[in-house]
């Protein structure tokens, strides 16, 4: 079966960013199979103009040269170790073996400070959040409050705002039994 969610940019409470002054910035995705989440916020990029395909329309790429450091699991194989898109995996690893790797991953290398911005699920955002209880601990000790979401109109908003602010949906593979 197919499920649907929206495909969100998560910040934390703090942060002041805009969905246009995201350049060169740090930012964290669930991994390289889990494309749902991501590639539907970045096919936003593109459309607006901000995302340039590279030369061999390789989206890899494409994506170091538009953002800063960033946390792309892999284990197929096609992200190469210790490259820009996996410098702001913990340790430098660039698989599934590192903490950041998956949706809730995405959230915690957020959390850590090694990224600015996550691409993941709204319903990944969600439960995050309820599990935490609405506050988390940082790298360094400092508690924030809330995730927020970045919108495509440069404004920020809750977790509930996201009919409003999201990327588009992004459609994810499930096995559901009866």
């Amino acid at each position: 079966a197919v499920v649907s969610t929206q495909s969100t940019g998560v910040l934390g409470g703090r942060s002041d960013l805009r969905v246009d002054k995201l350049k060169d910035k740090r930012i964290c995705l669930p991994g390289y199979d889990e494309a749902g989440s991501w590639e539907t916020a970045l096919g936003y990029f593109a459309w607006r103009g901000w995302l340039k395909p590279s030369d061999r329309c390789d989206p890899l790429l494409t994506v170091t040269r538009y953002f800063g450091d960033s946390c792309l699991p892999d284990d197929s194989g096609a992200v190469p170790d210790n490259w820009r898109i996996c410098a702001a995996c913990s340790r430098g690893l660039c698989s599934s073996e590192t903490e950041y790797a998956g949706q809730r991953g995405a959230l915690k290398c957020l959390l850590s400070g090694a990224g600015d911005v996550a691409f993941v699920h709204l319903k990944a955002a969600n439960g995050a959040a309820n599990d935490w209880g609405g506050s988390y601990q940082i790298e360094g000790g400092s508690s924030e409050t809330g995730l927020k979401l970045l919108c495509r109109d440069n404004s920020q908003t809750t977790l509930d705002g996201w009919a409003e602010c999201n990327f588009g949906t992004a459609r994810t593979a499930a096995l559901i039994c009866n």
